[in-house]
This record gives structure tokens, sequence and C-alpha cells, in this order.
């Protein structure tokens, strides 16, 4: 029972959330019990259904076949199957063999297919070796369908009595038939003609759907392979970049004295820009309704294209010397109130342009959003990175400036010409800052990154123990982590007050007997598991080990040169196996122990790392005929002795040693010592050339 508990939570655990979050709201069903709210009664009762419902998703998962690559497909089907077997027709009912396959799968695999292929044999692509155009739907696009409820709702449709009469379910949108002959009706209706089914009433229908008008059209977001996704996503930081050099070039301008207010106006208009390419990219990209484009369309006009009109009262009153006839102001009084009114209504505008949009308009069942704000931290972090990039693109901006300043000058031109120029001198500026923007980000995260990465995995210890170094502090680790004994890592009064680097300096001392023996023997486990793959020679394996007496003779200090605190400041590299394997393997024990903070949890609660892995005709275990065979005559077994050398080498020995004796051997004990050789061998060259044996 507790076998199959495990199994039914980690291979149903999407399923059940789905039926909780879609299902329930489809179709009003009840939702399913809480695992955590179920008492140890309640869950030994329902062990056989438990049972029924891993069967029933195994038996819907091996029937879909590409059709798993649509897993909230999965979910719908299985909630239905399930909502279908606890009703009291699902006893009665009797279907033909493949009903299943060829009414509901075939017919879903079928539109699938004819969105991007052309059905034959073999199917051909519609559009050669160009990528997809974008509003064709793909598995993410049915995924999203099918996590959404409302939707689901308008989309799944029935077959009208023209289609359903005709036998076909595929293909009737190109027959000639009326259309209120093809549609009948939404499966999932809200009365009327068209009643709410109820749960257990779904599964049978599903072979009258028509697949072909629920799930053609249903794009979520087309796919655009060009940089406009990019700009649309990322219009706030291209935004940012772009008011921070506008900042860099007004201050110098003011710390020059050079040119007037109109020019230092003119980067508010930066923000009408990039939010009108972010509501058109946002309409092109996702398919929403008129009512939303409407919204969006006048939203523009009245807030974010504000700043435009204010500029335009900037150059009314600075230029043209022109004053509406309002408040009986005169030209004192208008040029900085215009200036003022700009300012606001710049600030306003770009705090509102920088804020989160809903991103959601739809309000579609399934869509990504942030669990949890950023940290602080990561506030901080991003702001350093912003103010120390700002600060060394001033020093470039200065240069460019003093530059494009000399050359005007020269030139002496005036009106748009001179604009022309100074937006073409500006253009490398522009290209430099946005590039740097970039490199100092990558530059702060890489070295932030490494730091924390390093300080996570161990800290410096992941170098020294590269040389040998720091296995002393491996065993006291190793107990209190993996053992889970107690916390082996008491500083006792005598070296209390000594240096950190001296605690560890006889390790054994500190440990109880139960203590030592668990380490010595998962040392020991360990060593013979790389022996017994070949990845330790029998010296090595000799040094490495505690001896025969185990836990006895490392409690009087008799130890590994790895492990021997006298050992500290000598060069351990060589202490260490030659193989590359069994070092790696060695190392990273001494590294994982130092991790901080280990996973915590039970191992029942981790997700499962056991796959089935199809496989078809093909050699598992090598046999004797694979290695010297009349079509494969020794080039495998001649290139896995040459590649792993050291490992045969090991190998020889092992099987030598094993078969040490003074004593004669008869020849039925010679045949049954070279077939174990042989059986040897081929396992040898399998454990290296098959990843299934392995």
């Amino acid at each position: 029972d507790e076998a199959l508990q495990d199994l039914w939570a980690q291979l149903l655990r999407t399923q059940l959330e789905w039926r909780r979050k879609v299902w329930c709201q489809l179709t009003g069903d009840e939702p399913p019990p809480d695992g955590d709210e179920e008492d140890q009664d309640d869950m030994a009762g329902r062990a056989e259904e438990r049972l029924q419902e891993v069967c029933l998703f195994l038996l819907l998962w091996g029937e879909l076949g590409n059709l798993r690559f649509c897993p909230e497909l999965l979910c719908f089907l299985f909630s239905a199957a399930h909502a279908f077997c606890r009703g009291p027709e699902a006893e009665a009912r009797a279907e033909a063999e493949g009903a299943f396959l060829n009414g509901v799968v075939k017919p879903i695999y079928q539109v699938f297919l004819q969105e991007t292929f052309e059905p034959g044999p073999p199917p051909k692509g519609k559009f050669g070796k160009a990528p997809a155009p974008a509003n064709a739907a793909n598995y993410d696009d049915w995924n999203e369908l099918f996590w959404d409820a409302s939707r689901l709702r308008r989309t799944v449709r029935l077959l009208g009595d023209g289609c359903r009469n005709s036998g076909a379910t595929v293909g009737c949108m190109s027959r000639s038939f009326s259309t209120k002959s093809l549609d009948g009706g939404p499966l999932f209706g809200t009365g009327g003609r068209h009643p709410m089914p109820r749960p257990e009433a779904v599964w049978p229908r599903l072979r009258e759907v028509n697949w072909e008008k629920t799930l053609k059209g249903q794009k979520s977001h087309s796919e655009y392979h060009c940089v406009l996704p990019m700009l649309v996503g990322c219009y706030r930081i291209f935004l940012l970049q772009t008011v921070c050099f506008g900042l860099l070039f007004i201050i110098w301008q003011a710390l020059n004295d050079v040119g007037g207010w109109i020019e230092r106006s003119v980067f508010a208009l930066a923000i009408p820009f990039w939010t009108a390419l972010y509501e058109c990219g946002y309409h092109i990209l996702t398919p929403v309704s008129w009512r939303w484009r409407v919204q969006s369309v006048l939203r523009w006009l009245l807030i974010y294209a504000s700043p435009a009109v204010t500029f335009v009262l900037v150059v009314v009153t600075q230029r043209a010397q022109w004053y509406p006839p309002l408040f009986g102001w005169d030209e004192a009084t208008w040029q900085p109130a215009a200036l003022g009114v700009h300012l606001a209504a710049t600030l306003i505008v770009l705090g509102l342009a920088l804020s989160p949009r809903p991103q959601n308009p739809e309000a579609m069942g399934f869509y990504p959003s942030l669990e949890r704000a950023p940290p602080i931290g990561a506030w901080v972090f991003w702001l350093s990175v912003i103010a120390v990039c700002t600060a060394c693109n001033f020093v470039m901006m200065r240069a460019a400036a003093d530059c494009m300043e000399g050359l005007v000058n020269l030139h002496k031109t005036r009106g748009l010409i001179a604009f022309f120029e100074i937006g073409v001198l500006l253009c490398p500026a522009v290209l430099c800052f946005s590039a740097s923007t970039l490199f100092f980000m990558n530059l702060g995260t890489s070295c932030v990154g490494a730091v924390l990465g390093i300080f996570r995995l161990g800290g410096l210890r992941l170098f020294w123990y590269r040389r040998g170094l720091g296995f002393i502090r491996v065993p006291a680790k190793v107990c209190s982590k993996l053992l889970q004994g107690r916390d082996v890592d008491p500083t006792p009064a005598d070296i209390s007050d000594k240096p950190k680097f001296f605690k560890d300096t006889k390790w054994w001392k500190k440990m109880s007997d139960s203590e030592l023996e668990g380490f010595v023997k998962l040392w020991h486990d360990m060593l013979k598991d790389l022996r017994e793959r070949d990845l330790l020679s029998d010296a090595e394996h000799f040094e490495l080990s505690f001896g025969p007496d185990g836990a006895a003779a490392a409690r009087d200090g008799n130890l590994p040169r790895l492990l021997d605190p006298a050992e500290r400041f000598n060069h351990l590299s060589n202490a260490l196996p030659g193989n590359k394997e069994a070092r790696r393997r060695i190392i990273t024990l001494a590294r994982s122990v130092q991790m901080q903070p280990l996973p915590s949890g039970l191992v029942r609660t981790m997700p499962a790392l056991t796959v089935l892995i199809p496989h078809y005709g093909e050699d598992i275990l090598y046999s004797r005929e694979n290695l010297f065979g009349e079509k494969a005559p020794e080039e495998l077994l001649r290139f896995l002795c040459e590649y792993y050398r050291d490992e045969f080498e090991n190998f020889v020995e092992r099987c030598t040693s094993a078969g040490d004796s003074e004593a004669p051997l008869s020849a039925e004990d010679k045949a049954a010592r070279d077939k174990d050789i042989d059986r040897r061998l081929c396992e040898w060259a399998s454990l290296r050339m098959q990843t299934l044996w392995r």
C-alpha cells in the first residue's frame, strides 16, 4: 500500500492538480481529496481505487503516441475517463477493440498533423525548410487551451448531423454541408438547447466532438521569427537605457552650457516611441479582442502620448514665441510653466511605462506569472550594475558629445539638416551605450554568480580537494549529513582556543564507535564498488582502505594517507587514484558533503529517478560473438582496450587474482573458468559501450 501510494502520488500529481483547477470548474465535479488531509484509514481503504487510477492512466498514455507531447490533453482525457469509470454506466457499456484509438486519438492526431504537414505516406511539411508561419498552432498552444476552463467551454464543439451521419470526424469543414449541419453545439453547454453534461457523460461523447473546429485557430501567441518579440518583451529595458542615455546627454549640456531646453526636452519623446512599439507589437503577437485593442489605443493617445503634446508646447513657447491666451500669463510665466508641465508629464508617464502591465487581458486560465517578488539583494545588485555602467558611459558620452559639438560648430548648419547630422553622430554613441550596458550586466552576473556558486558548493575546498587536501573534514561531514548521526564537530575545552585549522587534527577520536564503524563501512563500500568497476588497481585499493581491521585500525590512528592529518602539508595529489573517473567520484563525495544546505526531506518525497526506456532489437549485453565474431574481428575490443587502458589492466589484474590457484585444474574446471572470463569480459565491454547495460 505504501509503494502504491508513492507511485500514485508521483504519477498522477499533475492530473490531480488539473482536475482541481480545470475539470471541476468545467463540469462541476467534486474535487479529488487532498493527500495531506487523508488519514491512514482512508489511505488504506483507497488502495484499490488508486490502483485502478494508475492502470487507467497507463492505458491512456500507451494509446496516445505523439499526443503525449500535449500532457494537458492527457489530463482532460484522464479526468473524463475517470469520471466515466465511477459512473453507473461503466460496467454496462461495452466498447469494441480500438474504439478509443480510432474514435478519439486518431482524429485529434490528424488535426495536429494537418496544422503543419500534408497527410500522406509519408507526411510532407507544408512549408518546406521554412519555419512554420506565425499563426500555426503547436503543442504549446493546445496545452494552454486545455488548461483554461473558460476557453474549453467555448471551443469544444460537437459534430453536426451532417458530419455525424456521414461517419466522418476529420475534414468535415471542407465538405459541402450547411453550417447548421456542421456544428452540433458546445459539448459543455450552459443550459437551454445545450445543457451541461454530467461528468460521467463526457467520455462517451468524445467521439462526437468536432476536433477540427475545436483545435484549429487556437493560437494564444503568434510566433514571429524576427527582432520584434524581443523588442516588445524587453521594451522596459530599452526604455530605461534610452532614459539613462538622455540624462547623460542633458548633464553634458548643462556642464558645457550647450543647447537649450528644446534639445534637452526632446529625449522625452522616447517614452511615446517605446510604448507605441509595445502596443503595436503586443497586438500583432497576441490575438486579443477588439475591445482591448480600442482600450489600448485610447490609453496610448490619452496617457503615453502626453510627453509628445507637452514637448510641442515647449517648442511653441520657446521657439515660436507663441503663448496660449490663457490665465493672462506673459512670456516670463509661460516658458517655465510649459517646461514644468513637460517635466511632470514625462516623469508620471515614465513611471507608468516602467510599471508592470496587465499581461493577461483575456483572463486566460493558463498564463505564466512570477510567484514571488525579487528579493532586496537583487534590486541592490541591479542598481549597482546600472550605476557603474552609467558612470563609465558618462566618460564615453562626454567624448562623443565634444566631437559632435566641434563638428556642428565647424559646419555651422542650421534647421533640419543640423538635427539630421546630430542624429547620425548620436547613433554610434547610442550603440556603444546599449552594448556596454549588456557588457556590464553580464560581467556583474558572472562575478557575483561565480562567487555565490563557489560559496554554496564548498568555497575554496573545491580547489583544495583536487590537490588531495581537506579530506580530513570528510569523515565528520559524512557522519553528520549522510549517515544522519549527531554533529561530530564538537570543540572540546583543550582545543577550543586553538585556530580552526587544527580542530580536525584527530577526527577519529571525536567519533563514537558506531559513527567510526559507519564511516569505515561506507568508505570501504565505495572502494569496493570502484574496484569492481575496474577503476582501481589492487595496490590503489589497498592504499586507500583502512586495512582488514577496519574501525579498530582507524581508532589506533592507522589511516589511509588521504585521510591522515600528518600528511596534510604534503602533496597529496598522488594519494588519489590514477584513474580520472575514480578521482572524480572520490572528489565529488568530498565536495557534496560540504554543500550548504543539503536537500531536506524524505527520499520518498523526491522525484522518481527510474525511467522506462524502450529499445528495439538492440544488443544490451554483448556476447562473445559480438567481440570475437567474423563480422566484427576484434576491432571493438581493441578500441576499448586502447581507450580504457588502465581500466583494462585493472580488469586483467582482478581476473588473474580471482583465478590464482596452484592446484591443477581439470578440463571441466578450465572450461568453467574460461566461460566465466568470457562473461566478465562481455560485461566489462558492455559497461563502457552500452548505456542500457549501465
